[in-house]
């Protein structure tokens, strides 16, 4: 089977579902993890699951953080949810196991300093390799059933840059896996496949997208022609991006 994922599998949303189960995946580039690999990327990715199955990339965090600033990174993930956007509050936080027990002792501390609380759950006890973990997606992705925003997700990195993490992560690991750089979001994204994740009950919104034909792909579609253009979401503050990807 061709482990590689293909271009032609990428599809967007514009809105979405009335109802989704929030997921926050942390993948960090601890010190334990960069002597192992060599990769200093700390990923959090937010997905959004709905009742048919599909899965919507919300935001993302990928930057060189230390303790301290994954710990602020993971509290500002938390407190961002709900809004007026995205109405829905982080259901689970899951953190990659290796190496997690010197961040999670960290974040306990913060937590009792800054009276925030909230449940961490293990990632990562499996022994499939990275790669095996990431084309664990392939079948979602094949299926139709993993949609990116259309609008991108700006970020502004540690050094002041901003990066647009969809372009990035389809630009660098996506369409270059199994031979790209680095894997970092390709991984932390494929932990919603871990089998603790499959107790989660993500909402049902009520649609039945078979049947929706025309009217689904108003909503959710491949990615069309778009001129670039760059904004500002009056009630959270998001940057948002349009970009013309032809």
């Amino acid at each position: 089977r061709d482990q590689r994922f293909k271009e032609e599998w990428l599809k967007y949303y514009r809105e979405l579902p009335n109802n989704l189960t929030l997921c926050l995946i942390c993948d960090p580039a601890n010190e334990k993890k960069i002597k192992r690999t060599g990769l200093d990327y700390t990923v959090y990715w937010l997905w959004g699951l709905d009742g048919s199955g599909n899965k919507f990339w919300l935001d993302c965090v990928r930057d060189k953080l230390n303790l301290t600033e994954r710990w602020k990174a993971l509290k500002k993930f938390k407190k961002k949810y709900p809004n007026s956007r995205i109405p829905f509050p982080i259901n689970v936080v899951g953190y990659e196991q290796y190496g997690m027990a010197a961040d999670i002792q960290h974040y306990e501390e913060m937590m009792g300093i800054e009276g925030f609380y909230f449940n961490i759950i293990e990632l990562g006890g499996n022994k499939l390799s990275k790669e095996d973990r990431i084309v664990r997606l392939v079948p979602s992705f094949e299926q139709g059933k993993v949609y990116f925003p259309e609008k991108g997700i700006l970020y502004e990195t540690k050094d002041g840059r901003v990066v647009d993490l969809v372009e990035t992560f389809i630009q660098e690991e996506f369409l270059r896996f199994p031979f790209c750089k680095h894997d970092d979001m390709l991984d932390a994204a494929s932990r919603i496949e871990d089998k603790v994740m499959e107790t989660i009950s993500p909402h049902d919104d009520g649609y039945e997208y078979e049947e929706l034909g025309e009217s689904f792909d108003d909503r959710f579609f491949h990615r069309q022609s778009q001129p670039e253009s760059y904004g500002e979401d009056p009630w959270t503050g998001y940057c948002w991006l349009y970009r013309d990807w032809e």
